[in-house]
């Protein structure tokens, strides 16, 4: 990663968590450990893959990283997987005193259904907002429990009414943004959308054409100009298009 090389810092404490430059020229998680003065520390890389564990770093060559470690149990996180160093999302379900977390992930995939995982290598889950009526999604109940729901009515107040699959009779609940997660909409072959477009990233309309693996669509695109005719959308970039009947 590259960091803000507009940030500059020229002191740093041991314990400083810190993005620091390889004599290969590139940016690495690290460690700041000791001060040598005249603007010169140790650092200790958190990842050396084979090469050495500790190096010398200008101060011109560091930079903060600010990491939140405010997580509590319940919240809906991205985490770094050790094994494969990928980004998974999941559920923090323990809080360690010493600042680490057990995450659990949302598709373990044969793996590991819980990790510990460290704050830096975490993140919040962002918020989406643009749900529409009919939306399935997971919903957090009153008691923290997630629930599978449909999207009954958004309200004014920006809140959402949601219906739970396993009580048809009695089960709507106002939930907030932040309590909401997974978007899984019922396109159907031959609706009429409009979506981001690749590229542009300019809500276009267009048909979808197929359903793709893990929820995808492809999309024809009525206008596609100098780009792909059709190309892959998912729930979350995809709005249906409601025909207007005229008189």
């Amino acid at each position: 990663a590259i960091p803000d090389l507009r940030v500059l810092r020229l002191s740093y404490t041991p314990g400083h968590l810190v993005l620091a430059m390889f004599e290969d020229g590139e940016w690495y998680n690290a460690t700041a450990v000791k001060d040598l003065g005249n603007g010169t520390f140790m650092v200790s890389w958190d990842d050396p893959d084979g090469g050495p564990e500790t190096s010398l770093c200008d101060a011109e060559e560091m930079r903060i990283v600010e990491v939140d470690d405010d997580y509590v149990k319940g919240d809906w996180v991205e985490a770094m997987f050790e094994d494969d160093q990928a980004w998974y999302p999941g559920v923090v379900e323990e809080v360690f005193a010493n600042k680490t977390f057990v995450v659990r992930w949302d598709d373990p995939d044969g793996g590991p259904e819980t990790c510990v995982c460290l704050p830096r290598y975490m993140k919040h889950h962002q918020i989406f907002c643009d749900y529409q009526v009919g939306d399935r999604v997971d919903a957090r109940s009153s008691n923290g429990e997630v629930l599978s729901a449909i999207i009954g009515e958004i309200h004014p107040d920006g809140s959402f009414e949601v219906q739970w699959d396993a009580d048809e009779a009695d089960g709507r609940y106002v939930c907030w943004a932040e309590d909401l997660k997974g978007v899984r909409r019922d396109y159907g072959i031959g609706d009429r959308v409009e979506a981001l477009y690749p590229g542009t990233w300019e809500w276009t309309s267009g048909i979808v054409r197929r359903q793709l693996e893990y929820g995808a669509f492809e999309i024809r695109w009525d206008q596609p100009g100098d780009g792909p005719a059709s190309s892959m959308s998912v729930p979350e970039e995809m709005s249906l298009l409601h025909e207007i009947d005229e008189e």
